[in-house]
């Protein structure tokens, strides 16, 4: 038996320690509660908690909200606690991150092409190969606490990724530079409007 910790979403453009902590460890108090009731039964247990690859010092609100929510849950003590850290995950017909960028490749034959921030990588791991990456991790019933990056095969800037879709979908490429962008794209999120998804 497995138990899945959720995690709470928001459409706030900064969500940070409000949403992330709190509902993270109290979705999380209830699978580590199965988890201990599943000790007195013959049923192995294990949580998993979904995290993010920006789980880091100095990655912002969103990603160090993440990192606070992962501290937390390893205060408690899990007979089976996995912490999947996934990279940009795609392929799954998602309205934002990189499923985003393929979509606008695709329909308007224009992708962002982000640059200006050496710091901006991105490790894409396509959905086909993320889900059974999964199954597996959940049939393997790690004891204790453990903590996983899952990342596609290569590291790429905002500049290779971008010429990767636009040769794909014949696109043109849209320069953006990140250090104004980002501004503009949290300004632009509190207004309510995502122009990402």
């Amino acid at each position: 038996r497995t138990n899945h910790a959720l995690v709470a979403r928001s459409s706030s453009a900064t969500p940070g320690h409000s949403i992330n902590v709190p509902g993270s460890f109290s979705r999380s108090m209830i699978c580590f509660t199965a988890s201990a009731e599943a000790m007195f039964t013959a049923l192995p247990a294990s949580s998993m908690y979904a995290s993010t690859r920006c789980a880091t010092d100095g990655s912002g609100e969103y990603g160090e909200s993440k990192l606070a929510a992962e501290v937390e849950l390893q205060r408690l003590d899990w007979d089976s606690l996995l912490v999947v850290r996934p990279a940009e995950i795609y392929g799954a017909l998602g309205r934002e991150g990189i499923d985003s960028f393929i979509r606008s490749a695709a329909r308007f034959h224009v992708v962002p092409l982000l640059w200006g921030d050496k710091r901006l990588r991105f490790a894409p791991l396509h959905a086909d190969d993320f889900v059974p990456t999964m199954c597996a991790l959940i049939k393997e019933q790690r004891r204790g606490v453990h903590v996983l990056d899952i990342c596609g095969p290569e590291s790429l800037s905002g500049t290779a990724l971008a010429w990767r879709i636009a040769r794909r979908y014949a696109a043109l490429p849209l320069p953006l530079w990140w250090p104004a962008f980002r501004p503009m794209l949290r300004v632009l999120q509190t207004l309510g409007v995502n122009p990402v998804t």
